[in-house]
């Protein structure tokens, strides 16, 4: 069950009084948690001259970095994608441009996971119809099924894809923890008002170095 008092962060993405510090009495078990990537695909990661915030040249290192870190501490990795066939009926697709319909069609290269994630064989693969990693799929059934009670989101993108995610983990009462360094937002200052909604609503928000330290500690 997840916890309210959970650290939050101010609208900027810093820690408030109540984030993650050193002295705050939460920890984090690597053998209950998974990470759950969204959407780091070509589609975003290709968009060249796009403003995103922050710039993916600072965070797709990080979440190469964080994804190496969690993988040797044995915590569950899943790498989530859209694929949304053109003549679906989807009433999320209609408002996109026409790129990005074309983008997430069957076979587009727009499909296929960005090289930062450096995918290994022991990670988990799911195909999303709809923004939330959890509508339309088995990801659910497949986290209860290992004992996951706690998931950890990052990707792209911060206030779409990344927080409808992240509410769906809440709402199914896992413990969630939202990735501030380890996301990013198409467009200028939705990325931090994002994870600010994120913090007060949908759990906790933090920098992926703390959740790396979170493990370590756990498994001393």
């Amino acid at each position: 069950m997840t916890d309210r008092t959970q650290p939050v962060a101010h609208p900027d993405g810093s820690p408030s009084d109540k984030s993650a510090a050193a002295d705050e009495p939460w920890s984090l078990d690597p053998a209950t948690t998974a990470v759950v990537v969204v959407d780091v695909q070509r589609l975003f990661t290709d968009m060249a001259g796009a403003p995103i915030e922050p710039p993916l040249s600072d965070v797709l290192p990080r979440i190469r970095t964080f994804l190496g870190d969690s993988r040797r501490e044995g915590v569950t990795t899943v790498l989530v994608r859209t694929i949304i066939a053109p003549d679906s009926h989807s009433q999320s697709t209609r408002q996109w441009p026409e790129f990005m319909r074309a983008g997430m069609a069957p076979g587009a290269s727009g499909t296929e996971f960005d090289p930062c994630l450096d995918a290994q064989p022991g990670d988990l693969e799911i195909v999303k119809p709809r923004y939330s990693a959890f509508f339309g799929t088995r990801l659910d059934e497949i986290l209860r099924g290992r004992g996951i009670d706690t998931v950890v989101v990052l990707g792209l993108t911060t206030n779409v894809c990344v927080q409808s995610t992240a509410r769906d983990a809440w709402q199914r009462d896992y413990r969630t923890i939202t990735l501030d360094d380890c996301c990013a937002e198409i467009g200028e200052g939705s990325h931090a008002a994002s994870l600010a909604w994120t913090s007060r609503n949908f759990g906790m928000v933090c920098a992926s170095s703390e959740v790396c330290r979170r493990w370590r500690l756990a498994v001393r």
